[in-house]
């Protein structure tokens, strides 16, 4: 140990100043950087970019308070964690907008440029310390206005990763890179066109705040706004008053989008309108003593939560006549540091309509003893509650520090919600309750002589209304039996996507048991469409063939189901909805069913979406889907989009058939040495035509076929490559690296920039004489209406 110490005091001495030290964590052994504002945490195997990373985030941390005179807290701790189980891909960067900001990747690759398939790391950086730099100074995160926390993080993150672009250069980081054009204000600016989300919407409006009025203005303003240390609730407000004050232009308050002034609850549950007794089902009150105690849970924790930027909702409903609040009591346990923070939590009282009728306060103090399970009653001013209420506890938490709310998950149905008033309101992802109880009074003599009976009856009527109740819940475990069950497969696939689109829990009858849980969260997922103005019209099937080489959808079921490992038959699966904004159209989205075999039934066992969603005239016929899905295909050249937005690319089923066609003419030519002809098919710019020298060219086919005298053709394939997937970068680059040595440029120089738009279509041949076999790709390039080959029998450059 020693030794190793004595290394690393060396080793210090040759960095640039920073300090080196290592500690312990987990099983591994971590290192330790310090530099003037940074610490970095880091497996030695990382150490280059570590080093980076923290030349960049001093850099970046200084940049801050240089540019806008925001103070960042310091040290700022990054710990970077390798978590090879989470796959080679895997790439996650938060903070818990305070002072430590956690990076983990699945493997090295994905510290590499973003143009070699890593992440933007060093906007990473940036986009958290812009994080910190408004969560630190705001009294409550939840309730910041959708777009506007991450627009203000892109867009000071994008500004300061070009300014550092400009201080440090590309060599800075390990894979030197221009990460001003690939993630700073030249990525930033573009997104500018084409993006509306409120996120890009709230980094514009800083962009052109700061164009019209300056960079000091745009800095005094937030100064002076984060000064007040507002809540997320009033944070835009008080920003649009410095800014107003600063500038001294009342009509500075137009640059900010209309949706970030006066943001709408964002709603994400199943059933806004609690004024629906049913779903009070569940519902325990105790009255003794003058008190009604209302609670749903047992006593029992099965769980904890803490929720950044959110908080632990619950609904509620009282007896007849008029209540008071007294209040409010819930079982948790705090964690962080070893003291409580100086700060209050908030307690929200909110009507049915979810608008706040009373704010509570209590300390942290509450919960001095960290990571003491607790039951801790707040008593609040008494106030008169609506017949249908939430009570919302809100932490304000980070990775560092909170209160963890414990749930129950022996309740008949979810009364819970993640919500935070004027935000958002959530339902919760599994059927399960916090352990949040409240207390009330009654509020006039009248409710109080009759209390007593007003309980009973409310107590008799919520238990009349079980089945209606239960009849809403999804659990994966439920046997749900469906009798007489289909013996056809295309039947099962039918009844299930019948029951599964109308959000109906039937559709887990068809399930296999290990994927039902995954299919019960799909199941909320289509039940919440029609909230949000959506009917299914029509479905349409079509088995995918177990020979698909030149059938569209059947190749593109098998590629996206990955039906060999999934199922045994895959039917491709269209969907026709139509939307209360657009109803003379219907949208048709592709989906993929894959079914096998369990105790002798037919069961779905996997699912899967092609985002190349179109809309077909409202008087279209299931039957013609296909038809109008091929006539778009061919019309663009692009096949399939992905849920982020990029697009796949491969030839169309008649491209294929007449590549193929080629390709074993070509391949017959290229066997009994007819060179003229065979040059003459052959791509002019592929290296492998040798510049149309048919003296040269004749000369090394002959070399080759003499390797492979008595060989004959045996099979040829598509390959699955054939489909270019942006999604999955390592397999498109494979093609791309390919093509560029076949032709000794990249593809986009040699073939155009539109070559991936279904012109590319690849192909595994093998030759054998029986004794010996030889495989090899082959590329054809389409040109015009005539397909050419890249390469020939010949081992691939």
């Amino acid at each position: 140990m020693m030794v190793r110490l004595f290394l690393l005091a060396l080793l210090s001495g040759l960095i640039g100043g920073f300090n080196v030290g290592f500690a312990q964590q987990g099983s591994g052994q971590t290192e330790m950087l310090s530099g003037k504002h940074f610490r970095v945490s880091y497996p030695k195997a990382l150490q280059a970019y570590a080093k980076a990373l923290l030349q960049i985030g001093d850099a970046a941390w200084e940049a801050y308070r240089e540019l806008y005179n925001l103070t960042l807290p310091e040290p700022i701790e990054l710990q970077i964690r390798l978590v090879p189980e989470k796959g080679e891909k895997f790439a996650s960067l938060w903070t818990d907008g305070r002072r430590f900001i956690f990076l983990e990747v699945g493997s090295e690759k994905r510290l590499l440029s973003p143009e070699r398939g890593g992440a933007h790391n060093v906007y990473g950086i940036c986009h958290e310390l812009a994080h910190i730099a408004l969560y630190s100074r705001v009294s409550q995160i939840a309730g910041i206005p959708e777009g506007f926390a991450e627009g203000w993080a892109h867009y000071f993150g994008s500004v300061i990763t070009s300014h550092l672009f400009e201080k440090l250069g590309a060599e800075v980081y390990p894979d030197p890179h221009n990460y001003h054009e690939t993630s700073g204000l030249g990525r930033l600016l573009k997104q500018f066109e084409t993006r509306k989300d409120p996120s890009t919407l709230a980094a514009k409006s800083l962009y052109e705040i700061e164009r019209k009025y300056g960079r000091q203005k745009l800095s005094e303003a937030v100064n002076r706004t984060l000064s007040q240390r507002p809540s997320g609730r009033d944070l835009v407000i008080k920003f649009v008053e410095a800014l107003v004050a600063v500038t001294g232009d009342a009509e500075a308050k137009t640059l900010i989008p209309e949706q970030i002034l006066k943001p709408k609850v964002r709603m994400g549950t199943e059933f806004p309108d609690i004024a629906q007794k049913w779903l009070y089902y569940g519902l325990k009150l105790e009255w003794q003593d003058g008190l009604l105690r209302l609670r749903y849970d047992d006593g029992e924790k099965d769980g904890q939560w803490s929720i950044a930027g959110s908080g632990h909702g619950i609904i509620f409903c009282k007896p007849k006549g008029k209540w008071q609040l007294l209040a409010v009591e819930f079982y948790g346990a705090r964690y962080g540091a070893l003291q409580p923070p100086d700060e209050d939590f908030s307690i929200f009282l909110c009507d049915a309509n979810f608008k706040v009728v009373r704010e509570f306060k209590a300390p942290y103090s509450l919960f001095a003893q960290r990571g003491e399970w607790k039951w801790e009653r707040i008593v609040v001013e008494p106030t008169e509650v609506p017949d249908f209420f939430y009570i919302v506890i809100a932490f304000n938490p980070t990775a560092t520090k909170g209160i963890y709310m414990a749930y129950d998950s022996d309740v008949p149905i979810s009364h819970s919600r993640k919500a935070f008033p004027d935000s958002h309101l959530f339902d919760t992802e599994k059927v399960y309750d916090w352990m949040i109880r409240c207390y009330l009074k009654p509020a006039d003599e009248e409710t109080a002589r009759q209390a007593a009976e007003t309980v009973r009856q409310l107590e008799s009527e919520l238990e009349g209304l079980k089945e209606q109740a239960l009849a809403h819940v999804i659990r994966p475990e439920e046997e749900v039996v469906v009798e007489p069950y289909p013996d056809d497969p295309a039947e099962v696939a039918r009844q299930f996507m019948s029951a599964f689109v109308n959000g109906d829990k039937k559709a887990l009858a068809f399930v296999v048991k290990e994927k039902r849980e995954l299919f019960a969260v799909l199941l909320e997922m289509f039940r919440e469409l029609p909230l949000k103005g959506w009917s299914f019209r029509f479905l349409h099937f079509k088995l995918a063939k177990r020979n698909p080489e030149h059938d569209f959808f059947s190749r593109m079921a098998k590629r996206v189901i990955e039906v060999q490992k999934l199922g045994e038959i895959c039917f491709a699966v269209w969907t026709g909805a139509t939307s209360k904004d657009k109803p003379s159209v219907i949208n048709v989205g592709t989906h993929a069913v894959a079914l096998k075999r369990e105790n002798g039934l037919w069961k779905v066992s996997g699912f899967e979406t092609w985002w190349n969603s179109i809309d077909i005239p409202a008087s279209a016929k299931p039957e013609e889907v296909e038809r109008y899905l091929l006539e778009q295909v061919r019309a663009t050249g692009i096949t399939d989009y992905s849920a982020m937005g990029r697009t796949c690319y491969m030839p169309l089923p008649e491209d294929l058939a007449e590549a193929e066609k080629t390709i074993r003419q070509v391949l017959s030519w290229w066997q009994e040495g007819k060179d003229d002809k065979l040059l003459g098919n052959l791509h002019p710019k592929s290296k492998v035509a040798i510049g149309g020298d048919l003296k040269k060219f004749a000369e090394v086919q002959k070399q080759v076929r003499a390797k492979m005298k008595g060989m004959k053709l045996v099979r040829l394939v598509p390959c699955r490559d054939s489909i270019v997937r942006h999604e999955q970068p390592e397999e498109f680059r494979s093609v791309e690296q390919s093509l560029t040595k076949l032709f000794g440029a990249h593809p986009d120089e040699a073939l155009g920039k539109n070559w991936l738009y279904a012109r590319i279509a690849i192909f595994d041949a093998e030759f054998s004489d029986g004794k010996r076999t030889e495989k090899f790709r082959l590329f054809a390039i389409k040109e015009g209406n005539c397909w050419l080959l890249a390469n020939l029998p010949m081992r691939n450059p």
